[in-house]
């Protein structure tokens, strides 16, 4: 046999470097068990589909054909908001709720989506820096906080929110529509020392949506420092009962999260309570008595809305609180207002990023990483992190935070009159 010429060399260095970075790639691939690989991009709440385009080969990845490199991993990691480190476990883990969750209709997820884990753990930073501030500058506790009862009727708890914040029986109908009296809530819970965070998105990440059906709020009790979130996917008509739930939570000072599906209130003792207390804080009973003319088979809600002061929602949760309707008269209702539900006419932050910022971060607290940062406490990027505000953003925010703009309840007010 003639031995076979070798190749020019210039082929054989072309074929010497090719190996060499197959083989730093296949160096670089580690073997990620399938499992961890699938179970991270379900906790993200993602389909083979959503990933697809950016990694290719995640088919083979959760069937263990192909390895995926270091870098692919980091890359899947921000993807499906995975630690990094979780890739080299042996075995994938159950998140656990960080509060207490109640799910109204049917069983509450096994585990919560990643987005609101993400969402929970954020308050709860913003909350040890609130309460550590407090604290340092000698602030008082709430007066209110855990002043009611699990074992106290509605009405009782409902009497003590009421007094906390300085209202009357029939506070919400001294204002010219629910629109304004929702606002007036939020900012008389604010201004009771409570902070109140609306948002819909995890952080400013317009691309992780929260979902309503999961969770419309959550509160993160504390005698100094407690937190009110509400998701803000949720109508404005369905915020105002979330809103007072969550602060009768408050008055209990029970923390929880809860979807209170179709209005309702989940089987929980707590829940009860604080549905109960929250529906008599909105619609006192001899209110909804006055105004309610008796013909049960034509019901105009839209005009009891108007007079009582609340959304359509609040007004027919209360008549079947009361018997005043049947369970599948709400139903009933409940369907076609989700189907088409009345306009809300206002437009929460929509008067300037200031404003935006506000509900997003809550003004208190904003406040209290200012004086912080001012202080030395805290170096900027731990500042960064905790509003979820970068660079110029943030400096902006604090500057003009700084010089007492109005209030989020005037500007509201003003939208919501115009």
């Amino acid at each position: 046999m003639q031995p076979q010429p070798n190749p020019p060399i210039k082929a054989r260095r072309a074929d010497s470097g090719g190996g060499r970075a197959r083989n730093t790639r296949e160096r670089n691939r580690y073997p990620v068990k399938p499992e961890i690989v699938r179970w991270a991009r379900k906790r993200a709440g993602l389909g083979i589909a959503d990933l697809q385009d950016r990694f290719p080969d995640i088919k083979k990845w959760e069937r263990g054909e192909v390895k995926p490199t270091f870098g692919q991993l980091e890359k899947l990691g921000k993807a499906t908001h995975t630690p990094y480190g979780c890739f080299f476990m042996d075995e994938p883990f159950l998140d656990e709720y960080p509060v207490p969750h109640h799910c109204t209709r049917g069983k509450a997820r096994e585990n919560p989506s990643v987005n609101m884990l993400d969402t929970i753990y954020q308050m709860q930073r913003r909350q040890a820096c609130m309460r550590e501030y407090l604290v340092h500058e000698d602030g008082s506790p709430l007066a209110f906080f855990a002043s009611a009862g699990r074992k106290e009727s509605p009405g009782t708890v409902a009497a003590k929110m009421r007094k906390a914040l300085g209202f009357s029986a029939e506070w919400a109908q001294a204002h010219a529509n629910w629109q304004e009296a929702f606002l007036a809530l939020r900012d008389g819970i604010q201004k009771s020392g409570v902070i109140v965070v609306t948002n819909g998105v995890v952080g400013n990440n317009t691309r992780r949506r929260l979902d309503a059906n999961e969770f419309r709020g959550f509160v993160l009790a504390d005698e100094y420092a407690t937190f009110i979130f509400l998701n803000n996917t949720d109508p404005k008509a369905s915020q105002m009962l979330t809103l007072a739930h969550a602060f009768a939570h408050v008055l209990l000072g029970e923390s929880a999260s809860f979807n209170l599906a179709d209005g309702m209130s989940a089987d929980d003792a707590v829940q009860q309570v604080c549905g109960k207390a929250a529906a008599e804080f909105l619609v006192p009973k001899d209110a909804l008595k006055r105004h309610w003319d008796g013909d049960r088979d034509r019901i105009s809600w839209s005009a009891l809305a108007r007079e009582l002061k609340v959304s359509q929602l609040v007004a027919a949760r209360r008549a079947l609180d009361l018997g005043f309707i049947k369970r599948a008269q709400f139903c009933e209702f409940h369907a076609a207002f989700v189907a088409n539900p009345p306009p809300e006419n206002i437009r929460s932050g929509g008067w300037g990023d200031r404003g935006k910022k506000d509900l997003r971060v809550g003004r208190r607290f904003a406040e209290a990483v200012a004086w912080a940062l001012r202080s030395g406490e805290i170096q900027y990027t731990y500042a960064y992190r905790l509003t979820g505000l970068w660079g110029k953003s943030f400096d902006d925010y604090v500057g003009q935070i700084r010089y007492g703009e109005a209030s989020d309840h005037d500007k509201d007010v003003s939208n919501v009159r115009s």
